[in-house]
Protein backbone atom coordinates (compact mmCIF):
# COMPACT_ATOMS: atom_id res chain seq x y z
CA UNK A 1 0.00 0.00 0.00
CA UNK A 2 1.62 3.17 -0.78
CA UNK A 3 1.48 6.35 1.32
CA UNK A 4 -1.79 8.82 0.87
CA UNK A 5 -1.06 12.51 2.05
CA UNK A 6 -4.09 14.04 3.74
CA UNK A 7 -2.38 17.46 4.54
CA UNK A 8 0.59 18.12 5.94
CA UNK A 9 3.87 18.93 4.64
CA UNK A 10 6.08 16.58 1.78
CA UNK A 11 9.88 15.26 2.58
CA UNK A 12 12.31 13.14 1.37
CA UNK A 13 14.74 11.77 3.59
CA UNK A 14 16.60 8.51 3.69
CA UNK A 15 17.53 6.86 6.28
CA UNK A 16 21.09 6.59 7.91
CA UNK A 17 22.39 2.88 7.37
CA UNK A 18 23.77 1.93 11.07
CA UNK A 19 24.66 -1.75 10.54
CA UNK A 20 22.88 -4.67 8.46
CA UNK A 21 19.97 -6.73 9.01
CA UNK A 22 22.03 -10.37 8.75
CA UNK A 23 24.05 -10.72 11.29
CA UNK A 24 24.17 -13.90 14.07
CA UNK A 25 23.09 -12.53 17.92
CA UNK A 26 25.93 -12.46 19.13
CA UNK A 27 27.21 -9.27 16.72
CA UNK A 28 23.72 -7.86 17.28
CA UNK A 29 24.71 -7.47 20.92
CA UNK A 30 27.79 -5.68 20.25
CA UNK A 31 26.06 -3.41 17.47
CA UNK A 32 23.65 -2.51 19.91
CA UNK A 33 25.78 -1.94 22.53
CA UNK A 34 27.75 0.90 20.85
CA UNK A 35 24.92 2.06 19.08
CA UNK A 36 23.28 3.47 22.80
CA UNK A 37 26.38 5.90 23.16
CA UNK A 38 24.67 7.53 20.14
CA UNK A 39 21.35 8.65 22.03
CA UNK A 40 20.52 11.62 23.02
CA UNK A 41 19.13 11.99 26.33
CA UNK A 42 17.92 14.97 26.37
CA UNK A 43 14.97 17.42 24.54
CA UNK A 44 16.50 19.24 21.86
CA UNK A 45 13.65 21.50 22.03
CA UNK A 46 12.81 20.80 18.35
CA UNK A 47 8.97 21.87 17.29
CA UNK A 48 7.06 18.75 16.36
CA UNK A 49 3.95 18.97 14.02
CA UNK A 50 3.31 15.44 13.62
CA UNK A 51 4.01 12.53 15.42
CA UNK A 52 4.18 8.96 13.73
CA UNK A 53 2.77 5.83 15.25
CA UNK A 54 4.85 2.35 14.51
CA UNK A 55 4.05 -1.15 14.94
CA UNK A 56 4.63 -4.36 13.13
CA UNK A 57 2.70 -8.03 12.71
CA UNK A 58 4.10 -10.99 12.21
CA UNK A 59 2.63 -13.90 9.71
CA UNK A 60 5.13 -16.61 8.50
CA UNK A 61 8.43 -15.22 7.67
CA UNK A 62 6.87 -11.88 6.86
CA UNK A 63 6.98 -8.87 9.19
CA UNK A 64 4.06 -5.89 8.08
CA UNK A 65 5.24 -2.41 9.26
CA UNK A 66 2.55 -0.14 9.70
CA UNK A 67 3.16 3.60 10.25
CA UNK A 68 0.65 6.32 11.10
CA UNK A 69 1.28 10.01 10.59
CA UNK A 70 -0.50 12.36 12.91
CA UNK A 71 -0.70 15.98 13.31
CA UNK A 72 0.49 17.76 16.36
CA UNK A 73 -1.51 18.84 18.60
CA UNK A 74 -4.67 18.13 17.17
CA UNK A 75 -3.92 14.13 15.97
CA UNK A 76 -5.51 14.29 12.70
CA UNK A 77 -4.60 11.42 10.45
CA UNK A 78 -2.34 12.43 7.73
CA UNK A 79 -0.65 9.66 6.23
CA UNK A 80 -0.57 5.93 6.70
CA UNK A 81 1.54 3.28 4.73
CA UNK A 82 2.67 -0.26 5.45
CA UNK A 83 5.27 -2.55 3.81
CA UNK A 84 5.77 -6.30 3.97
CA UNK A 85 9.31 -7.49 3.92
CA UNK A 86 10.80 -11.53 4.79
CA UNK A 87 12.14 -11.65 8.36
CA UNK A 88 15.98 -12.00 8.17
CA UNK A 89 16.46 -12.24 12.01
CA UNK A 90 15.68 -15.09 14.32
CA UNK A 91 13.27 -14.02 17.38
CA UNK A 92 15.82 -13.03 19.96
CA UNK A 93 14.64 -11.41 23.39
CA UNK A 94 16.04 -7.62 23.24
CA UNK A 95 17.13 -7.51 19.37
CA UNK A 96 13.48 -7.04 18.50
CA UNK A 97 14.68 -3.80 16.24
CA UNK A 98 16.91 -6.57 14.10
CA UNK A 99 13.75 -8.50 12.98
CA UNK A 100 11.37 -6.40 12.57
CA UNK A 101 13.66 -2.85 11.24
CA UNK A 102 13.88 -3.84 7.76
CA UNK A 103 10.16 -3.86 7.75
CA UNK A 104 10.00 -0.57 9.37
CA UNK A 105 12.63 1.00 6.93
CA UNK A 106 10.63 0.03 3.67
CA UNK A 107 7.13 1.37 5.35
CA UNK A 108 9.15 4.73 6.12
CA UNK A 109 10.67 4.99 2.67
CA UNK A 110 6.82 5.13 1.06
CA UNK A 111 5.80 7.85 3.57
CA UNK A 112 5.60 11.33 2.02
CA UNK A 113 5.46 13.22 4.99
CA UNK A 114 7.91 12.56 7.66
CA UNK A 115 6.79 12.84 10.98
CA UNK A 116 9.26 14.79 13.77
CA UNK A 117 8.40 12.23 16.49
CA UNK A 118 7.66 8.68 16.61
CA UNK A 119 6.18 6.04 18.74
CA UNK A 120 7.02 2.39 19.00
CA UNK A 121 5.03 -0.30 20.21
CA UNK A 122 8.44 -1.84 21.86
CA UNK A 123 10.68 -0.83 24.40
CA UNK A 124 13.18 3.06 23.43
CA UNK A 125 15.27 3.20 26.77
CA UNK A 126 14.11 0.30 29.32
CA UNK A 127 15.82 -2.20 27.67
CA UNK A 128 18.83 -4.24 28.88
CA UNK A 129 21.12 -2.71 26.52
CA UNK A 130 19.24 0.57 26.88
CA UNK A 131 18.82 0.44 23.02
CA UNK A 132 15.67 -1.25 22.47
CA UNK A 133 13.76 -1.38 19.09
CA UNK A 134 12.07 2.21 19.66
CA UNK A 135 15.25 4.10 20.50
CA UNK A 136 17.47 1.77 17.59
CA UNK A 137 14.89 3.14 15.08
CA UNK A 138 15.35 6.30 16.22
CA UNK A 139 19.00 6.42 15.36
CA UNK A 140 18.52 4.92 11.98
CA UNK A 141 15.60 7.65 10.92
CA UNK A 142 17.47 10.47 13.12
CA UNK A 143 14.03 11.49 14.81
CA UNK A 144 13.06 11.77 18.65
CA UNK A 145 11.62 7.98 19.84
CA UNK A 146 9.36 6.95 22.25
CA UNK A 147 9.18 3.52 23.22
CA UNK A 148 5.88 2.51 24.63
CA UNK A 149 5.90 -1.28 25.42
CA UNK A 150 2.92 -3.46 26.48
CA UNK A 151 5.15 -5.25 28.83
CA UNK A 152 8.69 -5.05 31.04
CA UNK A 153 11.49 -6.50 29.75
CA UNK A 154 13.07 -8.46 32.61
CA UNK A 155 17.24 -8.76 32.91
CA UNK A 156 19.78 -9.51 35.71
CA UNK A 157 22.39 -6.91 36.28
CA UNK A 158 25.79 -7.92 35.88
CA UNK A 159 26.82 -5.37 38.57
CA UNK A 160 25.83 -2.66 41.14
CA UNK A 161 27.32 0.24 39.19
CA UNK A 162 25.11 -1.25 36.27
CA UNK A 163 22.31 -1.30 38.45
CA UNK A 164 23.09 2.61 39.55
CA UNK A 165 23.48 3.67 36.37
CA UNK A 166 20.21 2.40 34.77
CA UNK A 167 18.45 4.04 37.64
CA UNK A 168 20.85 7.25 37.11
CA UNK A 169 19.22 7.02 33.45
CA UNK A 170 15.57 6.56 33.99
CA UNK A 171 15.55 3.54 33.12
CA UNK A 172 14.66 1.56 36.58
CA UNK A 173 12.78 2.42 39.66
Amino acid sequence: MAGYPIGGRIQIMQPLDLHPWTLDPAEAIRIQTALRERLALQWDRRTVSTIGGVDIGLQENTARAAIVVLSYPDLAPLEGVTADVPLVFPYVPGLLAFREGPAILAAWKKLQTHPDLLMFDGQGIAHPRGLGIASQMGLWLERPSIGVAKSRLACAWTSRRARRKARRLGRIA
